[in-house]
């Protein structure tokens, strides 16, 4: 995984889903977020609603988090990608190996960047697919690198790093016009993570949302994030990390 945005935190969330079976021995190598335990996530997120979807892969272990941005990539004789990264703060690099890279890092795609850094031109093959949530049958849902003989990589674009995905008849209908806000790239997004690990979506409504929520004075949001706090303090925990998640939003 590549980047430390919403599109990174939307995929690992979406593995965390009853419908999802990983694999004996998967884990997730995070480039650009270095944090390593459920602890530092959990401090480093200040009560990040969809947080009890990410911690538990720290729990089991399950992620493993190196600084710094892509320097090169290449895919190896067993068909795993070798990636190495450069932290500029501290000039360390560091290496890793995995069977499909996901790069989420946003208006600059690592993959564009390395293969013009390389002298080659970018290429890139459409990933289609159904979007329930807006009633499309098939659209763009990301895209997939190749190699310059034509070869798919196992290298995946999502969200913005994939560059504008919606058509102008989809914006037409929707409350944001920007094809590569989260807005109209969140679905396209899950839709995509389901496709590759082999599992059926996540139910969703965002497609059927008429339109954007009535604008709230900064009084009304205090007092609604207030009650949500004293629901959170007053519900059962069972949770250890929802303790020390709660015990810190208090404090």
């Amino acid at each position: 995984m590549v980047g430390d945005g919403d599109g990174s935190r939307i995929c690992v969330e979406g593995l965390n889903s009853p419908q999802v079976k990983l694999p004996e021995g998967f884990h997730i190598t995070w480039i650009g977020n270095s944090l390593q335990t459920a602890e530092e996530y959990i401090a480093s997120r200040d009560g990040d609603r969809y947080i009890h979807k990410i911690v538990p892969f720290y729990q089991r272990g399950m992620i493993k988090g190196i600084p710094g941005h892509v320097q090169s990539w290449e895919l190896r004789p067993d068909s795993k990608m070798h990636l190495t990264t450069t932290d500029k703060t501290t000039g360390k690099s560091f290496e890793t190996v995995g069977d499909m890279v996901i790069d989420a890092t946003g208006y600059q795609d690592t993959v564009s960047q390395i293969l013009s850094s390389a002298g080659a031109q970018a290429k890139t093959a459409d990933i289609t697919g159904p979007l329930p949530e807006l009633n499309l049958t098939t659209t763009l849902l990301g895209r997939q690198a190749l190699a310059e003989n034509g070869e798919a990589l196992p290298i995946f674009m999502i969200g913005a790093a994939a560059s504008a995905l919606a058509t102008r008849e989809e914006l037409a209908g929707s409350p944001n016009k920007n094809p590569i806000a989260i807005f109209n790239t969140v679905a396209r997004t899950s839709m995509l993570m389901s496709q590759l690990t082999n599992t059926k979506p996540a139910s969703s409504s965002r497609g059927l949302r008429p339109g954007r929520p009535p604008v709230q004075p900064a009084a009304k949001l205090i007092e609604n994030a207030q009650k949500h706090r004293r629901q959170q303090i007053n519900r059962p925990l069972s949770l250890n990390v929802e303790r020390k998640l709660l015990l810190r939003m208090v404090s």
